[in-house]
């Protein structure tokens, strides 16, 4: 896998069929540009990452997270 700058996104979406979209997106704030883009383009993507789950089901998207937990364990 090669991580590129985001100023190449526009021309990655638009080569691809998935897009993996890493929780960072919502922190450095190109999540919306990467979805945007990928609806653009029709191109699929995948969320995934505990650092964007909580925003993910504000926003009503789904998340791929197998580390997480969907619910708080006490004792």
């Amino acid at each position: 896998m090669k991580i590129l700058d985001g100023s190449m996104n526009e021309k990655v979406i638009r080569k691809t069929n998935v897009a993996y979209i890493t929780g960072s997106a919502i922190v450095n704030g190109t999540l919306f540009e990467l979805l945007e883009r990928c609806n653009k383009y029709g191109v699929e993507y995948i969320i995934c990452g505990v650092t964007v789950k909580g925003a993910a089901k504000i926003l009503g998207l789904d998340v791929f997270c197998p580390l997480s937990c969907d619910r708080l364990t006490l004792g």
